[in-house]
């Protein structure tokens, strides 16, 4: 009976011992918990260091210096205008007084005067023009290869000869191109044109002509230039 009861005790200690909470073993302080460590995205980007508490951090470099190049020397005034031939004069035919005044708008806009080599045709013969009355016309203006087309209206009166004309092209040098983006530039240090040598240019339009230039900080700017009416070139940076 002793017997018995003792069994009965010990299974009914086991039953009671699984019924209870779970035993757990201590800790091992031989095992260090993972630390979870910083997940801002700051942390992210700049992980935690895995130095001791006890060493400082390493201070970081300073950012590199600025690169600077030589800045270019910026003119103040506009490009000038070459200095012109002499007028023909008032006994010379009423043609003949128009295309200089052609000639002349085309070498203010091109920033190059050559009597030699620049010539005009016109659609209109001098006795054409001779009598009294309004005449429409054109003439073409050549220029190193560069050939502008100008719309003329003439009225001839007894006494004078009014003449206007227009053109939708006019020719630029790249030496005026270069000039102009220099002066009106941003602290330039190197700058082109897509102009190379002499070209006909758009009158009015805002984006008739690029230029690239790199300023003094080693910035690329992208300028566009417009060719007014005046022949003067106006530049302003790429938005």
């Amino acid at each position: 009976m002793g017997l018995l009861v003792w069994v009965l005790a010990l299974v009914t200690g086991c039953a009671l011992q699984a019924s209870g909470p779970a035993l757990r073993l201590p800790p091992d302080k031989s095992e260090s918990t993972p630390h979870k460590g910083d997940t801002s995205p700051r942390r992210v980007a700049q992980p935690m260091s895995s130095a001791p508490a006890s060493v400082k951090p390493k201070k970081r470099k300073s950012a590199a210096p600025t690169v600077t190049m030589s800045p270019l020397p910026q003119p103040e005034e506009t490009f000038a205008t070459p200095r012109m031939p002499k007028a023909p004069a008032k006994s010379d035919t009423e043609l003949t007084r128009i295309a200089y005044q052609l000639k002349t708008e085309v070498w203010k806009s091109a920033g190059v005067v050559d009597p030699k080599t620049t010539k005009a045709d016109c659609t209109v013969s001098e006795n054409d023009i001779i009598q009294v009355g309004t005449y429409n016309f054109s003439c073409d203006v050549s220029l190193w290869g560069s050939s502008t087309r100008f719309g003329v209206r003439a009225k001839v009166s007894r006494s004078e000869v009014q003449a206007s004309w227009t053109a939708k092209r006019l020719p630029v040098s790249e030496q005026k191109a270069i000039y102009e983006a220099t002066r009106q530039s941003f602290k330039p240090a190197r700058v082109t044109c897509d102009i190379i040598g002499l070209e006909l240019v758009e009158v009015g339009n805002r984006n008739a002509f690029t230029c690239w230039v790199t300023d003094v900080y080693n910035e690329a700017v992208t300028y566009r230039g417009e060719l007014l009416p005046t022949g003067a070139l106006a530049l302003r940076p790429e938005s």
